[in-house]
Order: C-alpha cells, then structure tokens, then sequence
C-alpha cells in the first residue's frame, strides 16, 4: 500500500507537471502557467454552470429538473469515456520508462494499479468540473432536501468508475488489432475517430424529432436508461433518496472497478507482451531517394510526424470532423425542421447571418501548431541545424494545420451555401472567415509555442494535452471567437456587409501584425531555443 502511493504520488507530479512547475527557474514562466490553469478552470466551470443553468430554465416550467443532474452525469460519463480513450493507451500500455519501471523492485500489481487509479484521478477532475456547478444550479432551483448533498457527492466521485472500464478495454482492443499492421498509427487514429463519432451518432435519437415538450422528457429518461442503465440507479438516488438504489449504485461501481483493477493488474504483462511483440521485416528494400524543395521536404515530414501520432490527429482534427459532419447533418435537416424542433425564433435568418462563425468555431479550437515546436523534443538541434530558412520551418507547420482545416472549410461552406440558398455577400463569408481564422490561430499557436515550449517531455501527452503551450492557444482561440461575435451581435441592427467587413478587416490586421511578429521576432525567439 505504501508503494502504491508513493507510485501514484510521483504520477500526479509528474502527469500534472506540478513537480516541474515548483521547480521552474523562470518565476515569470512560472506564475503565467498557474495563472493559465487558474483561468481555464474558471472558464470551464463558468461553461459548465451556464450549461446546467440553460437547461434547468428549459426543464422547470415542464416540472422535470430532475432530468439535470441524469442529463449531466451521462455527460460526465461520456467525457470519461472520450478522455480515457485518449489517454489509456499512453498510461497503461505504452508508457516510456517502461522497461525501467517494471525492472523497479515494486509488485507489478502495484504499479500497474497505481497507473490505472492515476486514469481515475483524471477523470474526476472532469467530473467535478461538470458535476459541481449542475450541483449548484440544481439545488438553487430545486431546494432539495439535506439528503441530496451527501449523496450527490459521495456518487460524483463513483461515476467514472464503469466509462473508465468500458474505455479501457475498447482501447486494449484498438491496440491490440492495430499494433502488428504497417499502418498502425493510420488504422488505429481512423477507428478512434470512427468509435468518438459513433458514440455521437448514437446518442442522437431520431425519435426526439417531431414531438411535442411534454413527451419529451420521457423520452430522454428512457433514452438516458437505454445508453447507460446505471442511470437509473442514479436518479432514483439523487431525486428520490432511494437508499436501496444508492446502495446499489455504490456496490455496482465500486465492486467493478475494483475488479477490475486487480484483475487488469494480474494480467497486465502477457496482455502487454502479446501487444508490443513483433517481428523486424526482412522485406525491406532500399528504394531511390527524391529530391524535394526544403518547404516540400519538411512539409512532408510535418504531415508524417502528425499522422504519426493517433493523439494529435484526434486532439486536432476531431473537431474538423464535427463541424463537416454537422453541417452535412443540418444541410439534410433543414433550417425549417431545426427551427421547428428548437423553437427559436427567427433562426433561419440568424442562421444566415452568423453562419461564418459556426464553422470558425470549430476551426479556431483546431490548432496543430500549438505543440509543433516542442513535439520536436530533443530533436529540436537537428532541424535548427539544417540549412534552410527559418521562417520556411515555420512555414511547414502552418502548411500542417491548413492542411487539416481549409478542404474541411471549402466543403462545409459550400454545402450550407448550398444547402440554404445563402445571398453573394454570405456566401463569401461563409469562406472568408473561417479561412482567416484558420491563417489566424495557425499563427498564433506557433508564437505561443515558441515562447512557452515543452522540450523535455517523456510522453506525448504532456505536450498535446496537458503543456501550458496548448492551454494559453486554447484561452486565446476563445478570445479571438469570443470579441468578433460580441461586435457582431452590437452591429448587428447596422447590416451583415458593415458588420462583417468590420470583423474581417480587424482579423485581417491581427493576422498581418502575428505574420510579421512571427517572422522577426518569433525568429530570433526560435534561435534562443
């Protein structure tokens, strides 16, 4: 037990980057990334009870707030899952350090356990995140008894418990079938994105079309019961007090994982040496060499490093894919049956007038750019020492992210353009925009990543997840989304042309004044590196 929490103690200063950060010699550095951390939690709480508060106004003229907190668990359940999916494979299976770690005079058991409950510690950082202010926002509408305090927190820290399962073994299943064929990383990135997609295609519910409010809430109960029946179990604790099934709830949880835990622990090697073990190809046969020029050349090895790595690919491009497929998913619907089943009025011609910004949306939370400077790692000498240009470099990252953006960009744009019978001057927005803040935020990851970069990383995860790099980029993408669509929504009463040739015109200029910080300074801050 002692070495179980030792081990685990040294994941979390380690996983978290906490042990770096005390020990920061840059102070300035220092206070930025708490700083950062501090402002990104706010922000996703601020979401979070904004959220639960959007919903609960719906719910409480129908008498259904206790669809909130099922609604909200099913949410965090499904973040679990996501999030572990993501991250099982570099915590459990192909953790660096392994051989070092495993040679350690620790049970492996125990070392395998503390990986599993360092996943866990993870995820209820998420589900508090979501689960405390739908907490808040329940109890200030609903007055609940006393009871539903304790209750509600003892079970907020058991919900990852069976996603945490779930998602492990399908990862275990992804690795397993794609870590013997040649395009491993390519196979198991499309079935990753296939399985986050079909996660959310199956949560939509035809059935949800057409109907009138009052029916709906027994619909989503029963919808909530069939995705996960645990549910169940969960409201009747929540809302009802039912001790029997918190009793339940609690011993289903519990009793899994830990199962699971033992059992994963006992088996972890022959499953981990079946994954990895593999044989060298004799076939190899030494082919001619092409010549590029150095912008193609690197611009090639930018796109194989990126596609190399399943959790770049699907940290930047997922949310690619969710605004293609949304936008086929509207086009197919139509505005009449959307505005029909939402009941918003006059969404037809908001949706006109503000559809640039529901595809640039999507493209400024998709930046490759953001950790492309220190995924080079320790390699960063060996492209510094090449003889070609810096700001050519630069510019083989920033070919990476229009790469993934733009073509996304050209097909959404053309099917809602189509689709909803756009005028000339929408049309043009509905490209420009988003193609500006594709140039934009592809700028600004590469000058926020050069002045906070991660060198000395172990596992990919640190740095296209957790590094301080990533989250600065992020907050700044919400900006630049956030103050065009405030001046927006101000100038509206004064026509679509002013309005957005306001906003191009400031994105424009921002866009020109990054490109030249980047290639004077962002040069000079290259070569301190």
């Amino acid at each position: 037990m002692t070495n179980l929490k030792h081990l685990l103690n040294i994941w979390i200063l380690e996983f978290f980057g906490i042990n770096k950060a005390f020990h920061q010699k840059n102070k300035t550095k220092f206070v930025f990334m708490v700083l950062g951390g501090i402002l990104l939690s706010l922000l996703f709480l601020g979401m979070s009870f904004g959220y639960s508060f959007g919903i609960a106004i719906v719910l409480k003229p129908f008498n259904q707030l206790k669809l909130l907190p099922i609604i909200m668990m099913v949410l965090t359940c499904l973040i679990t899952l996501f999030a572990t999916l993501y991250k099982a494979n570099s915590v459990l299976f192909s953790f660096q350090d392994y051989d070092m770690i495993m040679s350690l005079p620790i049970k492996t058991t125990t070392i395998v356990a503390s990986r599993i409950w360092l996943l866990y510690i993870m995820n209820v950082l998420f589900a508090m995140i979501v689960m405390i202010p739908s907490g808040i926002v329940y109890a200030i509408f609903e007055s609940p008894s006393i009871w539903f305090y304790p209750i509600y927190l003892i079970t907020l820290f058991l919900i990852p418990f069976i996603p945490i399962i779930l998602a492990t073994f399908v990862s275990g299943i992804l690795t397993f079938f794609t870590a013997r064929l040649k395009r491993a990383n390519a196979v198991s990135t499309i079935l990753t994105l296939a399985i986050l997609v079909g996660i959310m295609a199956f949560l939509y519910n035809p059935n949800m079309k057409n109907v009138d409010f009052s029916s709906i809430a027994t619909q989503v109960t029963n919808s909530l019961y069939s995705i996960y029946p645990l549910t169940k179990l969960y409201m009747l604790s929540i809302t009802e007090y039912n001790l029997f099934s918190l009793f339940l709830f609690i011993a289903i949880s519990c009793l899994a994982f830990l199962l699971f835990v033992v059992l994963f622990s006992k088996i972890y090697q022959p499953i981990h040496t079946l994954l990895y073990t593999s044989k060298a190809n004799a076939n190899y046969k030494l082919a001619e060499l092409k010549q590029e020029s150095p912008l193609k050349a690197l611009y090639f090895k930018e796109c194989k490093r990126y596609f190399s790595s399943t959790l770049y690919v699907v940290n930047t491009s997922l949310g690619m894919i969710l605004a293609l497929l949304a936008c086929v998913a509207v086009s197919f619907v139509g505005v009449d049956k959307l505005n029909e089943s939402l009941q918003i009025p006059n969404l037809p011609l908001y949706f006109a007038q503000f559809s640039p910004f529901v595809i640039s949306v999507f493209v400024a939370l998709s930046c490759t750019t953001n950790c492309s400077i220190s995924l080079e790692g320790k390699n960063l000498w060996i492209i510094k020492s090449s003889p070609v240009p810096i700001s050519t470099i630069f510019w083989s990252k920033i070919a990476v992210n229009l790469t993934i953006t733009i073509p996304v960009i050209l097909i959404s744009a053309t099917v809602l353009s189509v689709s909803f019978s756009f005028n000339w001057f929408q049309v043009f927005m509905t490209y420009l925009l988003p193609a500006i803040y594709a140039f934009l935020i592809s700028l600004l990851g590469l000058i926020v990543n050069l002045h906070l970069p991660l060198l000395d990383w172990k596992s990919e995860v640190t740095v296209i997840k957790q590094s301080s790099s990533v989250l600065v980029s992020l907050i700044v993408g919400f900006l630049i989304l956030a103050a065009p669509i405030g001046i927006a929504v101000y100038l509206y009463p004064y026509g679509s042309i002013m309005t957005f040739g306001i906003i191009s015109l400031l994105l424009v200029l921002i866009t020109i004044l990054c490109y030249r910080y980047l290639m004077t300074k962002g040069v000079k801050q290259f070569q301190r590196l």
